[in-house]
């Protein structure tokens, strides 16, 4: 496995447990601490959405920079 499917394996399993978080807050909002909950949770899941976002641009652009060097060592081979 490498380090792009375990960081994005990670990101998934931060952004179903502010999910998860956010819901529970949900359920019972008139619970102590629930706007503290709320809040925390919520800043979880912007940073894991966003990671995870930029995790898929990155690879997007490792498989058009791969593409592009097969491309030129295939133009280089004929």
């Amino acid at each position: 496995m490498d380090i792009i499917t375990v960081t994005h394996s990670r990101l998934k399993a931060s952004l179903d447990e502010a999910v998860f978080d956010i819901n529970s807050v949900l359920e019972q909002p008139a619970e102590e601490g629930s706007n503290r909950r709320f809040s925390n949770a919520l800043q979880k899941y912007t940073q894991a959405a966003t990671q995870l976002e930029t995790l898929d641009r990155l690879q997007k652009e490792i498989a058009k920079s791969n593409d592009q060097q097969e491309e030129t060592g295939e133009t280089k081979a004929e």
